[in-house]
């Protein structure tokens, strides 16, 4: 579904290039919004997320759900249940639209996605959680964890769907 392997700007786009997907499965790598909504329409896959700290440390979760709307809804998480993991680092989007620098669905006076510098499904009101797409410092997650009880400065971040 994604990967970014730095924490290069690369994720800095458009809501077309979130909408048709970029990249590549080798470095930094966008699906594609129309494609996880279909994929993920009829509940046939779980969302699997890996995420490495600047000190090479790993966490990870899984959702046993996870549905994500048309275009016309936003590209809205309808649905999204943690099932295992070292944390729930996903809870904050549930619910919320994708946002984008061109295109603000979030609830917060100014545009998350300027701020963080990556299209994603950002916190109502706060622009706050994990910021898998994020440029420069902005790429960090909080991982409510007793290691990182706040956010951690990320190395890598990768987030795919399993067959059930």
């Amino acid at each position: 579904m994604m990967q970014k392997v730095d924490d290069s700007s690369v994720f800095d786009r458009v809501w077309a290039d979130y909408k048709a997907g970029f990249g590549g499965a080798d470095g930094n790598y966008w699906m594609g919004n129309d494609r996880i909504h279909q994929l993920t329409m009829f509940v046939r896959y779980k969302l699997r997320v890996e995420l490495q700290t600047q000190d090479e440390s790993s966490f990870w979760a899984e959702y046993n759900v996870f549905l994500v709307a048309r275009e016309e809804r936003n590209y809205k998480v309808m649905a999204l249940f943690y099932s295992a993991g070292d944390s729930d680092m996903l809870r904050s989007m549930k619910g919320n639209a994708f946002s984008t620098s061109d295109n603000d669905n979030d609830d917060n006076v100014s545009n998350c996605a300027q701020y963080i510098g990556g299209g994603f499904w950002y916190d109502e009101g706060e622009c706050d959680g994990c910021f898998v797409t994020g440029r420069g410092d902005n790429f960090n997650c909080y991982l409510a964890t007793s290691t990182y009880p706040m956010s951690a400065p990320l190395k890598t971040a990768r987030m795919w769907l399993q067959c059930k």
